[in-house]
């Protein structure tokens, strides 16, 4: 799959054009730091450590972190697997649209011989050569604000390959078994604001269909708080509350805990942390 530059180049203007009206309409002080930066061509660094570690390196146009278009690579790493990724993004917080190409190396997990179900030992015990394998992950997501907090949903597609024949792969990121190579997913949730436009904690829900093993249901808390200007902290955590398999609240589970820096060229007021 090739995205075509003239697209890339139609996701720049319709950016661009999108910051320059918000930025013609948008309150002189907004609580958000990120908002209020100007619409400039930019580059932009966001390393994590936690449970999931990662770097997030992008460029385009528009304002970092907050609405822009361009493209964007992430590397990661967990205690379980590894992975890069890259691809266009396009985000306009309501509708954050992203197609990349990712290569994932699983430390502890390799390819499963099949089974009508599998528990958290089937997959643990998978063999001594771990998986590595390819995906395209496309995901539409966005922030719905109000006043007693902010809503959150997710619709995603993972189209993975490299899998051999007659064999069941636990995809790392989304953490179902599919057999076959597309995984679809539904998240919603809601955060109420404890301290407003700074902490907020709710409950995220997830829907997932894996070709060829059914579907998969998954429930649990979630948290975000925007420390300073650059630093947040997030944590979620959901667990299976209904699937064909018995993954259980560690292998089954989705989410991080995670702390974040965000920087980008051009800050006005770039100072640590």
């Amino acid at each position: 799959m090739v995205v075509a530059p003239s697209r890339l180049v139609l996701t720049l203007c319709l950016c661009s054009a999108a910051a320059q009206a918000q930025a013609a309409t948008e309150p002189a002080q907004s609580p958000y730091y990120w908002e209020r930066g100007e619409v400039r061509p930019f580059v932009s660094l966001a390393p994590a450590l936690g449970a999931i570690s990662s770097l997030e390196v992008a460029g385009g146009y528009g304002k970092p972190h907050w609405m822009w278009g361009g493209v964007e690579a992430t590397a990661l790493t967990s205690w379980e697997f590894g992975a890069v990724s890259a691809g266009p993004r396009l985000a306009f917080i309501v509708a954050d649209l992203s197609l990349k190409r990712r290569q994932t190396w699983s430390y502890t997990h390799n390819f499963l011989p099949r089974l009508q179900a599998y528990d958290a030992d089937d997959v643990e015990d998978g063999g001594d050569e771990s998986a590595v394998y390819g995906a395209w992950d496309l995901s539409l997501n966005g922030l719905v604000p109000t006043p007693i907090g902010v809503g959150l949903y997710e619709l995603a597609g993972t189209f993975v390959d490299g899998v051999p024949p007659n064999r069941d792969l636990l995809e790392e990121w989304q953490r179902v078994v599919v057999r076959g190579n597309s995984i679809v997913v539904a998240r919603a949730g809601f955060a109420f604001w404890l301290i407003e436009d700074e902490l907020s904690a709710g409950v995220l829900g997830e829907w997932l269909s894996a070709e060829g093993r059914g579907q998969t249901w998954r429930l649990g808390p979630l948290v975000d708080w925007a420390a300073t200007d650059h630093l947040s902290l997030s944590a979620v955590y959901t667990v299976p509350i209904s699937s064909p398999d018995d993954l259980g609240a560690w292998v089954g589970a989705w989410g991080t805990l995670r702390v974040r820096y965000a920087w980008a060229s051009g800050e006005q007021q770039s100072r640590f942390p």
